[in-house]
């Protein structure tokens, strides 16, 4: 026998069925012959899960950028005047210490220099104070810009010849504040930052611009972070020399600013360069 005469279940299957409509469509008076279809095959629907790339690969709808988790700020002045929402405002006639609260940040201002007192994040206090040494008093209205988890604020001296800002911002990692001095009098200005009790500055790399702090000055201490000059450099200690205690100073040029990096982005900068 040969191969092409085996028939196979199916078609034997066929071909029984194929005589049976035929015999029906006798039976009923019908000439016309019944076409018989074999069923075809599936199709796979398009963007159903075979490639492994459909939706939810990335994670869609996770936190912030850096796995950052964000909230908002308020601004409460010395005369109770709460400013808070996102709005942009400019502020005539305010003095005193205003104080900043967010969800993890936390700080006071003294609005007449922008000194900045008992910088807070999460509860714990990282800085008793970090402060633009200018000897100016700021007097002009104070400009305000609270959107989302970012503050600005801006003031100008009596005279004019000095405008300060502060950009801060309300998350629990990353570069989260920095203040900058814009002098028409001096080419530099000199910052100075104190950290709180408890924690202490260490440079784990001389040859970077980066300080360094934590608790007991290790890089495996709580509370990890560092100061981030951009046209600045650090006097004290001086570049080179051993680095630790409380205190940190600066020459900051006009254009430039001091930042601040925690968390665990501060955790990264210790890999970088």
């Amino acid at each position: 026998m040969s191969i092409s005469t085996i028939a196979t279940p199916r078609a034997a299957g066929l071909a029984g069925l194929g005589a049976l409509l035929l015999a029906l469509a006798a039976c009923s008076g019908t000439t016309d012959p019944v076409s018989v279809h074999a069923p075809a095959a599936p199709q796979l629907a398009k963007g159903s899960g075979g490639g492994g790339n459909g939706g939810g690969g990335n994670g869609g709808g996770g936190a912030a950028s850096g796995n950052k988790t964000c909230g908002t700020f308020s601004i409460r002045l010395a005369n109770g005047q709460v400013v808070s929402g996102k709005q942009k405002v400019s502020l005539a006639g305010v003095s005193g210490v205003a104080t900043v609260q967010g969800t993890f940040v936390r700080f006071t201002v003294d609005l007449g220099t922008f000194k900045v007192t008992d910088y807070a994040l999460r509860g714990t206090t990282l800085f008793a104070r970090k402060e633009a040494m200018h000897g100016q008093t700021l007097t002009r209205p104070l400009d305000v810009d609270l959107n989302n988890e970012q503050l600005v604020i801006k003031r100008t001296s009596t005279n004019g010849t000095l405008d300060m800002k502060i950009q801060a911002k309300d998350c629990d990692t990353g570069g989260l504040f920095q203040m900058e001095a814009e002098s028409d009098v001096a080419a530099t200005t000199p910052f100075e930052h104190e950290l709180a009790a408890g924690l202490s500055y260490f440079d784990p790399d001389p040859t970077t611009s980066r300080t360094f702090f934590s608790a007991n000055g290790t890089r495996t201490g709580a509370s990890l972070g560092y100061d981030s000059p951009e046209l600045a450099t650090r006097t004290f200690p001086a570049l080179g020399a051993p680095v630790s205690g409380s205190i940190a100073r600066y020459a900051v040029q006009n254009g430039g600013r001091m930042g601040m990096v925690v968390g665990e982005d501060a955790r990264e900068g210790l890999l970088t360069p």
